[in-house]
């Protein structure tokens, strides 16, 4: 009887740990980011503009590397949020337009990750972007990303 108490104990205690263990880690409060490049149509001759977003990165679990990206921005067309993630060498952020001529329309950016040495920090992002459900497109480059510790 004493076994058996003890095995249900331990059991129970196994059980537990994991919920203990969660319990008690902090929460991941994110580095606080700003990407800074520019962005083009696919036909140059349209024009572009540049990009100035406020990014804070949150790791993302289980020992591979992957951040997720939340934030906001504003520029001649509106103000917008932004949400995405990297991992595995690659970026895709949505930004979604709240505020402005651009009002409700959505695009996402993806690009490669480039990498400082020793290829542990980001040095910026290069890639194509696109209007959800519209055909208006083009490429993108964040040349420069500076965070705070």
């Amino acid at each position: 009887m004493i076994n058996r108490i003890a095995i249900a104990a331990a059991f129970l205690a196994a059980a537990l740990l994991p919920v203990m263990v969660l319990a008690e880690m902090p929460e991941d409060p994110g580095v606080q980011c700003t990407y800074n490049g520019h962005w083009t149509y696919t036909d140059a001759s349209e024009g572009g503009g540049p990009i100035n977003w406020n990014l804070t990165e949150h790791s993302i679990c289980c020992g591979l590397w992957a951040i997720e990206l939340q934030g906001s921005g504003e520029d001649s067309y509106g103000t917008y949020s932004l949400s995405g993630e990297c991992a595995e060498g690659q970026c895709t952020v949505n930004q979604s337009y709240e505020s402005g001529q651009l009002q409700g329309r959505h695009y996402q950016y993806t690009g490669e990750i480039e990498w400082e040495v020793p290829l542990d920090t980001m040095a910026g992002l290069k890639g194509s972007w696109g209007e959800k459900g519209k055909g208006t497109k083009g490429d993108f480059v964040i040349e420069e990303i500076q965070c705070g510790q």
